[in-house]
């Protein structure tokens, strides 16, 4: 099935959910007590015995367990075969694994058998890990929580078509191969960073570092490889201040700038109005030039050229730089 395909089916079809207790079998492990026998560990004959922190991520068991059961232990327990599904129900909740080899489980663990053939076995422990995941913060008690079987074997579990369910495994399991891959380049960074922690902060690295440190003060200089060591903040204090006299420098520049522009503004509009003024004066010398009669008699009278008429009136008001000779100004 296609992943659009998928997706409508999801999105419009209706699916059937049934209760756990409905779609297999199920049990909690065991373990004899106490815990502090050693005679229950190891010995000749001695399996993997899995508890909840030999589950580990991707649906798989760690590949060696923490403790191996005697076998004086193994009838106190509880056995499970490769490839059955478990669930931790205490402490860490809804770790979900698909075993990959023989072994005995501990009581904090839930053992998931015969499960119906109508679901695919990778999609059934996706349900269980998502149904667990939300249950789990409601889980009962104070430091170690847990979830009982009989609070359990109610959750609902969705049933869709056999081939919708293989074709979300696909998907979640091309999503869990992504997985893998990040888990293991954080494992590598890890143990990069370890490496150059433990080396930089050992006696011998810090002692060489603290005399090439000595050598070079007292010598005067110091290499570019030290320089970029020890001076680096200094270096950055003096990029920084650097970077506050050319901000200091522009904003003074932007200000200059500003009042330059502001003058030439000042001049144009001035220059404006002087050439407004010379038009104004060239047509009012035209004006003269064309009424000649107002000057052909050098000694022609006020009262006579005021009498006179003429384009342009000759008055104080329109002619203040205009004098006959001989005679007063206007």
């Amino acid at each position: 099935m296609q992943t659009k395909e998928l997706l409508r089916f999801l999105k419009y079809e209706k699916v059937e959910y049934k209760p756990l207790g409905e779609v297999c079998e199920f049990r909690r492990g065991s373990f004899p007590q106490p815990y502090t026998n050693q005679s229950y560990y190891g010995g000749l004959e001695a399996m993997p015995f899995v508890q909840v922190a030999d589950i580990g991520n991707n649906f798989l068991l760690k590949p060696i367990t923490k403790q191996s059961i005697s076998k004086i232990a193994q009838p106190l327990s509880v056995f499970v075969p490769k490839d059955t599904i478990i669930v931790s129900l205490q402490g860490t909740i809804g770790r979900v694994a698909i075993t990959q080899y023989d072994s005995y489980v501990d009581r904090t663990i839930a053992i998931f058998n015969n499960i119906s053939n109508l679901f695919n076995k990778k999609f059934f422990a996706y349900v269980l890990y998502m149904i667990f995941d939300k249950k789990k913060r409601k889980a009962r008690g104070g430091i170690i929580k847990t979830i009982t079987k009989e609070e359990f074997k109610n959750f609902p579990i969705p049933l869709p078509p056999l081939e919708v369910q293989n074709a979300i495994v696909a998907i979640l399991d091309k999503f869990t191969e992504l997985e893998k891959e990040l888990e293991k380049e954080l494992v590598a960074r890890r143990k990069q960073y370890e490496y150059y922690r433990n080396k930089l902060l050992s006696k011998e690295e810090l002692e060489k570092r603290t005399r090439k440190h000595l050598a070079c003060h007292s010598e005067g200089f110091m290499p570019e490889e030290s320089k970029r060591g020890y001076f680096a903040s200094a270096q950055y204090d003096k990029i920084e201040a650097c970077h506050s006299e050319r901000s200091e420098e522009s904003q003074q520049t932007n200000r200059d700038i500003s009042g330059v522009a502001l003058n030439m503004t000042k001049e144009v509009n001035c220059h404006s109005e002087r050439s407004e003024e010379s038009k104004n004066i060239e047509s009012l010398k035209s004006s003269l030039t064309n009424s000649s009669q107002s000057y052909k008699i050098p000694h022609f009278s006020f009262s006579q050229r005021k009498s006179n008429p003429s384009p342009l009136p000759l008055t104080k008001e329109s002619l203040p730089f205009f004098y006959i000779k001989g005679e007063p100004a206007l």
